[in-house]
């Protein structure tokens, strides 16, 4: 082999590794990142289960479960579908303190507020976030996994994908080997079109959906202090209408278990 060969060859070689190194790595950064992803998901998933709990508190203490859809009503909350309705009527409700009152329509008022202030805070830390002390540094706070920013992520790691499915897929791979490589040429008939174009169909990423795993899109709600006394006054309109079944689900809701 000529010293022209050698070297033609060893660039061959380099280019091929550069190439390989490349693509592997395209697609290893991504599946970490999806791996990644999905991990916070799931962390996300404990305090959605959360969020449902507290709704299915304040609703059990209702004594008609469909006044829920009237207090959205009152409280002109938007976006409340059938499906978090749902999650909340079949999730076994968080235990609460009842609150103090001189009368027992006055104890129940403010039960019913404070259930909602619960709700309202578990909705807020799924939805936007909130901070606490960094294990790693100290003194650093740091916000924790909450579903606005997993929505803006999963956009941002949909645009990789397509772009790691399109310009490091297997044939794009196997297309720039060939033009490197001579002999790899002689390969074409084997590893045709066909062939790539399934290989890209297997080994595609497949985009990444929060819905999909469950997560639910809570509305926004309210301050529960430029809200108080229109919740306030629905309890109250509640326990008058059905004194007996509302302080029956007082009790259940807020007796020790």
């Amino acid at each position: 082999m000529s010293r022209l060969d050698r070297y033609t060859e060893s660039l061959v070689e380099e280019g091929l590794k550069d190439a390989a190194e490349t693509f592997f790595g395209a697609r290893k950064g991504l599946e970490d990142e999806i791996a990644l992803f999905e991990t916070r998901v799931a962390s996300l998933q404990e305090v959605g289960d959360r969020v449902s709990r507290r709704c299915a508190t304040m609703v059990g203490l209702l004594p008609d479960p469909k006044g829920c859809d009237l207090l959205w009503e009152v409280l002109g909350i938007l976006g409340m579908d059938s499906q978090m309705v749902e999650s909340c009527c079949r999730s076994e409700p968080l235990p609460l303190g009842a609150a103090l009152g001189v009368t027992r329509a006055a104890r129940y008022a403010r039960t019913v507020f404070k259930a909602f202030t619960l709700w309202c805070a578990a909705v807020h830390e799924y939805r936007e976030g909130v901070y606490h002390d960094d294990p790693d540094v100290p003194g650093k706070k740091v916000k924790a996994v909450h579903y606005t920013g997993l929505v803006t992520w999963g956009e941002e790691l949909n645009q990789k994908i397509v772009r790691v499915n399109r310009y490091h897929s297997p044939s794009e791979a196997m297309q720039f080997a060939k033009k490197m490589d001579v002999a790899a040429q002689g390969m074409e008939n084997v590893a045709g079109a066909p062939l790539q174009y399934s290989l890209d169909q297997e080994m595609a990423f497949k985009p990444v959906d929060v819905t999909a795993a469950g997560l639910i899109n809570w509305p926004k709600l309210p301050l529960p202090s430029e809200v108080r006394k229109r919740v306030l006054c629905f309890a109250k309109e509640q326990y008058k209408r059905n004194p007996q079944k509302a302080w029956e689900n007082f009790r259940r809701m807020t007796e020790k278990k």
